[in-house]
């Protein structure tokens, strides 16, 4: 768990999320499912809005990033 209240559980590499996991964000009730690579979102997940919609695909440095399914 976060400062913000954020809460993340899976895979860590020292101090950092890395390899497979699940971030969930407070403020938003927004979550990532997927895998993480230094901190960052980086490769295959799926995001899921608080509106219902989501994507499913790749990501690179946090950011969507090649194929994906919104």
């Amino acid at each position: 768990m976060y400062r913000n209240d954020d809460k993340y559980e899976g895979e860590f590499v020292g101090s950092k999320k890395h390899g497979l996991g699940t971030y969930r964000y407070a403020d938003s009730g927004e979550l990532y499912v997927g895998q993480f690579q230094q901190d960052f979102r980086e490769g295959e997940g799926e995001y899921f809005e608080r509106n219902e919609n989501f994507y499913k695909g790749s990501w690179l440095r946090d950011l969507k990033h090649g194929e994906g399914k919104y």
